[in-house]
């Protein structure tokens, strides 16, 4: 029976150690990705953006979609950039009183209407 304990502990340890391995490597490419997407905003002479929850392939939210995005904007705001970033909360407060859905942002005639209505200049979307 202790054998068994034993090895049951083990796995876990082994098991907790890979998923933070996994985790440690999805933020380093989360901030690859973040220095790329800085790159092009530059480029393209954007001033403020914005980041919605990423979707899955239905369209529907996940709490890995949200964490995307969430890191997103952190790594965005925590290195100096040339253009500002809208954050989520003041985002999410301008979707409810303007009755926009962050799935509806997608229609590019909605997505105009929260540039209007937050003064943003680009939208980063994405599907996981």
């Amino acid at each position: 029976m202790k054998s068994q304990h034993f090895i049951a502990t083990i796995l876990c340890i082994v098991l907790s150690g890979h998923t933070l391995t996994r985790a440690q490597d999805m933020d380093t490419e989360l901030s690859k990705l973040t220095e790329d997407l800085a790159a092009k905003i530059k480029d393209h002479g954007s001033k403020k953006v914005t980041v919605l929850d990423f979707t899955d392939l239905q369209g529907g939210s996940s709490e890995l979609g949200k964490y995307i995005a969430e890191q997103l904007t952190v790594d965005f705001v925590m290195t100096k950039r040339d253009f500002s970033v809208l954050d989520r909360a003041n985002l999410k407060s301008i979707l409810a009183e303007h009755k926009l859905t962050a799935t509806g942002l997608v229609d590019p005639e909605n997505a105009k209407k929260l540039g209007l209505f937050a003064g943003v200049d680009a939208l980063i979307i994405g599907n996981i």
